[in-house]
């Protein structure tokens, strides 16, 4: 159907039953720009500033990803990505020692640098069976880029005879002072 006002057809497309009709539009959609799409745009706006990462020094962490491996659990899922990671991290894995070794937590910490300057990356964690105690890794990154992923496991003996990660926090240090942290929903 085809409107027309002064100089201007208007005309919209809508699907109902089996196939597409041309419909009017309504009046309030005549005059260009809408009240009605305001409404979603500030919304919208608001909702990209939300979701911006802070920048307060010369390094950030913008995400860490954990994984954990449970003895006995076998992974099924219908993203194959998700398949993928399981059987990687089994690959060559021949004897049942080394699957016992495969076991535990996996932490990728992503992290952008504004500087190359040499930092250290840190994972402080506990453990299920050490409750309160925190235990630490660190890897030296000489020459970082501008974005980087340092990978931490705690797997094989620790993790059979400690228990499972409770709690984790990944700290990215410049001469022993914090420049970025990242901690889980239970760190104290």
């Amino acid at each position: 159907m085809k409107i027309e006002s002064g100089n201007s057809t208007f005309f919209c497309v809508t699907t109902r039953g089996t196939g597409r009709k041309l419909s009017p539009v309504p009046e309030r959609m005549k005059t260009g720009s809408s009240v009605y799409l305001l409404t979603p745009l500030i919304v919208a706006s608001f909702a990209f500033v939300g979701c911006s990462v802070p920048k307060e020094g010369p390094a950030t962490i913008t995400k860490v990803n954990p994984e954990h491996f449970y003895p006995g659990k076998v992974v099924r899922s219908t993203d194959r990505m998700v398949e993928f990671e399981h059987s990687r991290r089994f690959r060559g894995v021949l004897i049942s020692e080394d699957y016992a070794n495969t076991y535990g937590h996996y932490y990728s910490i992503f992290w952008v640098s504004e500087d190359k300057r040499p930092v250290t990356v840190r994972l402080e964690y506990r453990l299920g069976k050490t409750a309160s105690q925190v235990h630490s890794k660190e890897v030296q990154v000489d020459a970082p880029k501008s974005k980087n992923v340092t990978k931490f496991q705690v797997t094989g003996d620790e993790y059979k005879t400690q228990g499972p990660v409770t709690q984790w926090k990944a700290t990215v240090l410049d001469n022993g002072s914090v420049i970025a942290e990242y901690a889980s929903f239970l760190w104290k």
